[in-house]
């Protein structure tokens, strides 16, 4: 996400030093636009949501035992994300498609 102007980098002012990155709540916000970086912070998360997949596929949990899971060790991850800087229809899918995946299939940690 883009922000300020190149020509505040390295100067200071008021005691507060201009950057040219600087990472919020897990998003990255930089002066020069890059979507590279947008797609760091996606990805980081997806990984993330497959080992919470991996790590609780080993239990035995009934459908409402997966959702919670999904709900309070997956979604609270990416949802700030989602609100702030937005998602691509691909990313959207394929975390829909983990979700469905760890929901719907046996227990088999090596789906995830």
């Amino acid at each position: 996400m883009k922000f300020g102007g190149e020509n505040w980098i390295g100067r200071s002012k008021y005691g507060i030093k201009f950057v040219e990155r600087i990472k919020i709540l897990g998003i990255i916000f930089s002066s020069q636009e890059d979507p590279r970086l947008i797609d760091d912070v996606i990805n980081n998360k997806i990984k993330s949501m497959h080992r919470v997949c991996a790590l609780w596929s080993r239990r035995n949990l009934s459908i409402i035992g997966k959702i919670i899971i999904i709900k309070t060790f997956m979604l609270s991850t990416i949802t700030h994300i989602i609100q702030s800087i937005g998602i691509r229809p691909e990313k959207l899918k394929e975390i829909n498609n983990l979700f469905f995946q760890f929901i719907w299939k046996p227990s088999d940690p090596k789906k995830c």
